[in-house]
């Protein structure tokens, strides 16, 4: 949450975006990082393959380690990532908002084609 808050202050403050696309992804992205052992060790993860069948997309959640439920997670990160995606637009004139189409279809319908902005091509996705 606190990185959610972080975007919306820096944006109350009329900063300006800058110029390359990023937006605000899950954390655990891969089996062996040391979050994946903090999991391990306090019982967020049972085994390696507890983590696999989790793991769908490296923009969704495998593991909340807030006090969030995942639900009202995704819509904090999609209206986070909504800022950010709006404020690119705005800022440098490239329409991307397919990609704001693609972390809702991800998010809340389960469409795991998305494989995050800077890799993304919208073709491909459809």
């Amino acid at each position: 949450m606190k990185a959610l808050i972080i975007v919306h202050d820096y944006y109350q403050n009329d900063n300006p975006f800058p110029i390359n696309m990023g937006y605000i992804a899950s954390y655990l992205k891969h089996y062996g990082c040391e979050l994946y052992y903090y999991a391990m060790d306090n019982g967020l993860l049972t085994s390696p393959g507890d983590f696999f069948n989790r793991f769908k997309n490296s923009d969704l959640i495998t593991v909340n380690f807030t006090n969030m439920d995942d639900k009202y997670m995704y819509k904090q990160l999609y209206k986070a990532n909504s800022i950010l995606i709006d404020d690119y637009i705005k800022n440098t004139g490239n329409d991307v908002s397919y990609i704001k189409d693609s972390l809702r279809n991800l998010y809340f319908y389960g469409d795991t084609k998305f494989r995050g902005a800077r890799h993304y091509d919208r073709e491909e996705s459809q």
